[in-house]
């Protein structure tokens, strides 16, 4: 394996393009285990965010990380395969694309937030799970439709419903923030993942014509 480049990511993982078996492909290293890693984002997260996100060591996210993607690749869920598995790190394929956020302001950004909301129904009515991190950074849109990637959040409560809920939110709150509120957004939504509507106005933020 040969590093190529640093890709920014979240702070739990260190994430490289790579050169592996003649390819690029991107490794993903697990940040090393400390009582800051640990027990400080416990605190942080439980304590002071009091979400429903399970933090723990970066060694258990990045081993549930690995299992998701094997799940769900072997279910057919269009995610990227695991190539290989080494001590402390993994290497997947690289998928073409750009991820939706590198899509803002382009003229096709409410088609590809089409496919991304469409992606995530399929997600959570035919395979029935949650994601947990649906920021647009994290949705690579292409030619196969879009690819939902980092998949290491685990969350420790709520039903299978209340957690699809919270991907949906998570994804609007951040499409708001960066387009603002309009009917063209409203509209894209309820093109692909009409059921993400009532969560959306039960959440309060709702397109209101001036």
């Amino acid at each position: 394996m040969k590093i190529l480049q640093r890709i920014k990511s979240g702070h739990y993982n260190r994430v490289y393009e790579v050169e592996y078996e003649g390819k690029v492909a991107i490794a993903k290293l697990k940040k090393p285990t400390t009582l800051v890693t640990t027990n400080l984002d416990v605190f942080l997260g439980n304590t002071i965010h009091g979400d429903n996100r399970s933090y723990n060591t970066p060694t258990s996210r990045h081993k549930y990380e690995k299992k998701r993607l094997r799940e769900l690749y072997q279910r057919g869920a269009n995610v990227p395969q695991i190539l290989y598995e080494g001590d402390g790190y993994f290497i997947m394929e690289k998928l073409p694309g750009e991820t939706l956020d590198e899509l803002f302001g382009h003229p096709s950004q409410y088609n590809a937030i089409i496919v991304a909301f469409a992606q995530l129904r399929v997600l959570h009515d035919e395979l029935r799970v949650y994601h947990g991190s649906t920021h647009p950074r994290n949705v690579i849109i292409n030619g196969r439709g879009a690819s939902w990637v980092d998949w290491e959040t685990l969350l420790k409560g709520g039903s299978l419903k209340s957690n699809q809920r919270r991907d949906i939110k998570i994804l609007y709150h951040d499409l708001v923030r960066k387009l603002g509120l309009s009917k063209r957004l409203q509209d894209s939504i309820e093109s692909s993942y009409p059921a993400a509507i009532p969560v959306i106005s039960n959440d309060g933020l709702t397109y209101r014509p001036a």
